[in-house]
């Protein structure tokens, strides 16, 4: 016995999963920006407020904690100020404080939701498959 089916929108479906690698990495990129902000939106937020010894002149690096983008699907976050690592790692006159590992804590703080905002973006890249198929 010979069962036969034929797919009559059979190049809809090939044209949509063509196109999901870029709608993917576009999405993608969405998501790292948004992340990246965030990330860098946090960790100001712990320098100013998280540590009971605030890092030297908090609101220097406070303002000059930066998000950069400089290749595609990669955020860095840096803090622009030449002490920042001082305070971040504990090292000189911090070691009395312990480390205030601020970008560390804003990512851990936040990769819930980067996680959800990155399963949030492939259904919609599936969801998009689906409506055109």
């Amino acid at each position: 016995m010979e069962t036969r089916m034929e797919l009559k929108n059979i190049a809809q479906i090939r044209a949509a999963f063509k196109a999901a690698p870029r709608q993917m990495a576009t999405e993608t990129q969405k998501v790292i920006t948004e992340s990246g902000r965030l990330v860098q939106q946090t960790a100001k937020e712990f320098i100013k407020s998280r540590y009971s010894k605030p890092p030297y002149d908090t609101g220097m690096m406070e303002r000059q904690t930066l998000v950069f983008f400089p290749r595609p699907l990669y955020a860095e976050i840096i803090p622009m100020v030449d002490y920042a690592i001082y305070p971040h790692e504990g090292l000189s006159t911090s070691r009395k404080y312990g480390r205030r590992p601020f970008i560390e804590d804003a990512m851990e703080n936040k990769t819930p939701e980067i996680e959800r905002n990155f399963q949030v973006a492939c259904q919609k890249v599936f969801d998009t498959i689906g409506r055109k198929v």
